[in-house]
């Protein structure tokens, strides 16, 4: 089950995201944020798969808490959902590793996709890792024996020659 942290100020879109993010059986609302602050708290405390941050909030903006939860855990996903969806923004978001910006605008089903690819790679990467790693291990090993078949295919044609 994919836990996710909701943080925003609007009590009514923390509401509206829990209704319709919970409609996914396989995601939990682990916890959610009225601002910035209470984001990365809850972030190092909760381990969220998924954190959705919204942009304007008090005491600490989304900006900034993305930054202070990615410092401490790069490896959670953070989706920015703001009304104040710009280039400038989104760049911005972008080089501190915020992996999506969605305009609150742009509907939820823009949210929906980008929160499911968000989710849906860790799942599957963390059901395919051990074959992944045996696949690459045992291609690791045909490779590191190639060259010694091909010593001893060239050793046994030269001796089929003489």
């Amino acid at each position: 089950m994919a836990k996710i942290l909701i943080a925003d100020d609007c009590e009514v879109m923390r509401q509206s995201l829990r209704t319709l993010l919970t409609e996914k059986e396989d995601w939990f609302i682990c916890g959610e944020a009225a601002d910035g602050q209470q984001a990365v708290a809850m972030a190092a405390q909760l381990n969220p798969d998924l954190i959705i941050l919204d942009l304007a909030m008090p005491i600490l903006d989304g900006s900034h808490a993305a930054d202070e939860i990615l410092g401490s855990n790069p490896a959670i996903p953070i989706l920015l959902y703001t009304l104040h969806k710009t280039d400038a923004i989104e760049l911005a978001a972008k080089k501190a590793g915020v992996r999506h910006v969605v305009a609150k605008t742009e509907g939820t089903n823009a949210l929906l996709s980008r929160a499911q690819g968000l989710l849906v790679p860790n799942a599957i990467s963390a059901l395919l890792l051990p074959e992944i790693q045996a696949t690459v291990d045992s291609t690791a090993r045909i490779s590191d024996a190639e060259p010694q078949r091909q010593a001893d295919a060239s050793r046994s044609g030269a001796a089929q020659s003489s």
